[in-house]
């Protein structure tokens, strides 16, 4: 009964045009970057239900947009998105930090795009859940349980941030790319394939939603697979922008063969590139592969932002 409450109270509290939003924030960066903090006001549902009423909670979010030091606006636009909030990581907000952190969203901020660091829940603010999907407890560690709420979450979160870029002058509209991070990559997946006006393009890194054989806290219970190959199937199914994703052969987190199934499950109605790097890790360090990378990129983004 309570899980059936959550997912119903997650599902009703999901849409992003429920979001309210605040005038963003100009600050400084410790090395001298400009940027501005935008915040979005979402809302997480409580686990305790009383017979079909989930109560649910204002939640702040706080994100980062960058404007680059080069060109002239109207700028095309990186959305990056984060890994997994699970118990082992901060939840206290964390102040300018710079695209260069992120690996690839600093190189397109070095490119010329403005690049919008979208903290979800758990990691944005201190007085955040430790979960995507409830208000008053970290996420279930147990393979039982339906990953979709968090999911749909995470969609949420997302969405809202690109609302607020809607009504912005120095923002191109028509050439929006998500970028994401393993669970991050999901979630930038969910989100094209739901067909958002302006999204043309998806930069996957090390994209799942979990570790294909283990949930954290709970090794060795091989759960994350199946979740991980019906998401992929219902992005593919969905998406019709291209993507071009980038995997290590040694994800701690995946096997290539399994690396390799989600893949395959892509590019149905657009293109799905990808590189898988011999001997990188889950962050997917470019190393000697990085020629290799930057080809896919070039025709990746001439197919996304040129047309």
């Amino acid at each position: 009964m309570k899980f059936f409450c959550l997912l119903i109270a997650v599902f009703a509290a999901a849409p992003a045009a429920q979001a309210q939003f605040s005038e963003p924030t100009r600050k400084v960066s410790k090395r001298g970057l400009h940027y501005q903090e935008v915040v979005v006001t979402t809302k997480v549902p409580f686990e305790s239900c009383v017979i079909f009423s989930c109560k649910t909670r204002d939640v702040t979010l706080r994100g980062q947009l960058w404007l680059p030091e080069k060109g002239d606006p109207p700028y095309k636009l990186v959305v990056f998105s984060h890994g997994a909030q699970t118990n082992d990581v901060m939840s206290t907000y964390p102040t300018g930090i710079e695209p260069d952190r992120f690996g690839l969203a600093g190189e397109y901020f070095q490119m010329g795009y403005a690049v919008l660091i979208a903290w979800r829940k758990g990691r944005s603010a201190n007085d955040l859940p430790r979960s995507e999907i409830s208000a008053d407890s970290a996420e279930s560690n147990r393979c039982s349980d339906d990953m979709r709420p968090g999911l749909k979450s995470a969609l949420t979160d997302l969405k809202a941030y690109l609302m607020t870029m809607s009504s912005r002058g120095d923002i191109d509209h028509r050439r929006i790319l998500l970028m994401g991070h393993s669970r991050g990559g999901a979630t930038s997946l969910g989100v094209a394939a739901e067909s958002v006006p302006g999204v043309v393009g998806v930069v996957n890194m090390s994209g799942m939603w979990l570790s294909e054989t283990a949930r954290w806290g709970n090794p060795g219970a091989a759960c994350g697979k199946g979740e991980n190959e019906a998401f992929f199937r219902e992005f593919g199914e969905k998406l019709k922008v291209p993507v071009l994703s980038l995997y290590g052969s040694q994800d701690p987190l995946a096997s290539v063969s399994h690396i390799r199934s989600l893949l395959s499950r892509l590019g149905k109605n657009a293109q799905a590139d990808f590189l898988i790097v011999d001997g990188a890790g889950h962050g997917v360090a470019l190393g000697s592969a990085r020629p290799a990378w930057e080809e896919k990129q070039e025709r990746f983004l001439r197919l996304a932002i040129q047309p």
